[in-house]
């Protein structure tokens, strides 16, 4: 809470209220970065000398830093550091450190594991330190659908993964190890349409009514390829699925991603042109493949690590970090 402001009465013990210290007190303890009053800090006057002639008037309206100390000690999802700091918060002068010991993930691509919150929600003046003991993970694109013959000609595109953690303010990020900061894999993208000849029927024998039919000439069939794997993630990527090909292979199917690496993509067998696949989706920070044949799609782009959005970013990492910081 600010000390008051002048005309208002202002005491040495006052002071000693807000910045703390021991008795018997002196007014040379509060230097700025002297240890009681940090660095930086300033009154209505201007700021706290670090040196030299220091007056009880100098500190008319002055406050000490605030400090917030937040932990996640449980699973949790789509976490928000600025609705999750209280009403202790004061602007532009308090520092917030989280501290991750368990698993944050997202349930959905455009909002990652662990934001700062909107930049309107801090000051200048205000620190943001984020420390990593638990394992931080986007989520995982989904694959991509792949083509249904004639009708669909073209692949579903496997869909971008999701980010780690997104900052819009100034931020440090204390990685520790076994820490994890995973960005999520993007999705496989879907096949191409691969074609399969159907044999002609045979001619229909003359009866007492009349000549025969002719033969039923082969025709050609266009099958849809397998949909793309899944993109790695917190919640992981869904396998894309099959175009217009009805049958009933699982292998067709795009599979689902795993915690840390992509699901596979399906294929399609065609047997005038062989195994057309889809695009397998990315592992950690990595982006999806592209699938195979005509019409294919491309994949998902990886996600982030941390996303600055332009924003000062402080990375000190001595575990795991997958994807992009830029």
């Amino acid at each position: 809470m600010a000390l008051p402001s002048s005309p208002n009465s202002l005491s040495l013990n006052q002071i000693a209220g807000e910045f703390g210290g021991t008795v018997p007190h002196s007014l040379s303890e509060y230097y700025a970065g002297g240890g009681l009053t940090p660095s930086g800090i300033s009154g209505d006057s201007g700021a706290i000398p670090t040196s030299g002639e220091i007056s009880i008037g100098q500190f008319y309206g002055s406050a000490n830093r605030v400090t917030i100390n937040l932990t996640i000690s449980s699973n949790t999802t789509n976490y928000q550091i600025s609705s999750s700091r209280g009403g202790t918060y004061s602007s532009g002068i308090t520092d917030v450190i989280l501290t991750n010991n368990a698993q944050v993930g997202s349930n959905a691509v455009g909002t990652a594991a662990i934001w700062t919150g909107p930049a309107p929600s801090w000051s200048a003046g205000d620190t943001i330190t984020i420390v990593n003991n638990g394992a931080i993970r986007g989520r995982g694109g989904n694959g991509g659908r792949g083509t249904d013959g004639d009708l669909s000609p073209t692949g579903v595109a496997g869909q971008a993964a999701g980010d780690a953690i997104e900052i819009s303010f100034p931020t440090t990020v204390q990685n520790a190890s076994p820490g994890q900061i995973r960005g999520a894999g993007g999705g496989g993208g879907g096949g191409g349409r691969g074609a399969t000849v159907i044999p002609g029927q045979p001619s229909n024998p003359p009866s007492k009514s009349g000549p025969g039919q002719p033969g039923n000439p082969p025709s050609t069939q266009f099958y849809g390829g397998a949909g793309g794997g899944g993109g790695a993630g917190s919640q992981v990527g869904s396998g894309g699925t099959r175009g217009g090909d009805t049958a009933t292979n699982a292998s067709n199917l795009g599979a689902a991603g795993g915690l840390n690496t992509g699901g596979a993509g399906g294929f399609y067998s065609s047997p005038s042109q062989g195994q057309i696949k889809a695009g397998n989706g990315g592992s950690s920070g990595q982006g999806g493949q592209g699938g195979q044949g005509q019409g294919a799609a491309a994949g998902g782009a990886a996600g982030k690590a941390v996303e600055p959005n332009g924003n000062q970013l402080t990375l000190q990492n001595s575990g795991t970090v997958a994807g992009g910081t830029s």
